[in-house]
């Protein structure tokens, strides 16, 4: 199941695509009792939990991704989970311009009700991971929005 990461044009990625269900919802990661990271890993995006950090996929295309490195939050890293939630557009897809939309519209007041501020106010800013065309019509409705730092510096501490 492949999401795209959307970012600001300063900052594009080469994403690798991974198209297998079972890779997307795979945890490589080691969790305590409490579900937090103390060991990273090779994880899924749609086994990906609030608070959980990540460094930028690796890969050379714009496909979309399927997996992440997750590292404990005390470790530098790129990026955080802050939120997530499913789309509520139902029937045929809508198109990747609608689904982008849609997952940066919900994730910039879920972020503004995080932080208290709106996109390019502060260093710290958002992006969402959301389903393309082939997940979606498997069922993944799964949208992330994650926190990271606007001049691309490693955040060096949980954010929320």
């Amino acid at each position: 199941m492949n999401h795209r990461r959307r970012l600001p044009l300063f900052f594009v990625l080469a994403l690798g695509a991974v198209a297998c269900s079972n890779v997307a919802e795979a945890d490589g990661s080691t969790r305590d009792d409490a579900g937090t990271i103390t060991e990273g890993g090779n994880t899924g995006v749609l086994t990906l939990r609030m608070g959980d950090c990540f460094d930028d996929p690796d890969g050379s295309s714009a496909d979309g991704f399927a997996q992440v490195e997750t590292i404990p939050c005390d470790e530098p890293h790129d990026n955080e989970v802050a939120a997530g939630f499913d789309t509520d557009l139902d029937g045929d897809y809508p198109g990747e311009d609608v689904v982008e939309r849609r997952a940066s519209l919900e994730c910039s007041a879920r972020f503004e009700s995080l932080t208290g501020q709106v996109d390019g106010s502060s260093l710290l800013t958002f992006f969402p991971i959301y389903p393309l065309k082939g997940s979606r019509e498997s069922g993944d409705r799964s949208v992330i929005c994650s926190y990271y730092n606007a001049d691309l510096s490693k955040l060096t501490q949980p954010v929320g």
